[in-house]
Parts: structure tokens; C-alpha cells; sequence
């Protein structure tokens, strides 16, 4: 579905078939790959273009030409309780210009 590139990182990727994933409270999370960056950033690379996840960011691409969106409700798929809290603050930062523009394109802002 996507090729991802490590830029000095630490990051989780899963891939879900349809009703493959549960997440603990037993919701099913739709299929697709999903990619979650604890530190540093990859890019993923698929037929839509190359993309940037950086620090605290969560996505799921759907298909090979689907654009990333934000999955932030897979955190506890790709992590533990103590990395999930490494998160939290990255995500309290202000958007940087080019994760503002890639919300904005996705319609997730």
C-alpha cells in the first residue's frame, strides 16, 4: 500500500485487513495501513505522492492512491501506555506550515 522512508526515527507501522485490527475496547478499526511516529519522521510514498508524518502524528492510508489521514484513535494499535504518552506533547505544539497545508488538503483540520 505505501513505502515508508526512515529519517532517523522511531515509528509503528500495522497493516489491517478488514476486521483484522481490534483495538482494547474491542472497536474494529477499518483496513488499511497504519503509521504512527513516536520520534523523528517518515515519509510515505504511495501512487498519490509522498508525505510527511512527523512527531505525535497518527495515519491510515486506505489504498495504494489514497492520500494519509489522520488515525489518531490507532495509537494503541501501533503502541504501548508508556509511548503512547510521548505523544501527548508533541501534539500541543502549533502546526508547522506543512502540517497545517496537509489537514487542510485532507479536509482533517
Amino acid at each position: 500500500m505505501a513505502t515508508i522512508g526512515i529519517r532517523g526515527t522511531d515509528f509503528g507501522t500495522m497493516i489491517c485487513d478488514v476486521d483484522e485490527c481490534l483495538l482494547p475496547d474491542s472497536s474494529v478499526l477499518s483496513s488499511g495501513t497504519y503509521s504512527g511516529v513516536l520520534s523523528g519522521e517518515i515519509a510515505l510514498g504511495n501512487d498519490a505522492g509522498e508525505f510527511p508524518v512527523i512527531q505525535g502524528e497518527i495515519v491510515r492510508t486506505a489504498s495504494t492512491n489514497s492520500v494519509p489521514e489522520l488515525a489518531p484513535e490507532a495509537a494503541a494499535l501501533l503502541f504501548t501506555d508508556s509511548e503512547r504518552a510521548l505523544l501527548t506533547p508533541e501534539q500541543e505544539k502549533p502546526l508547522n506550515l506543512f502540517q497545517w497545508l496537509r489537514r487542510w488538503v485532507t479536509g482533517s483540520l
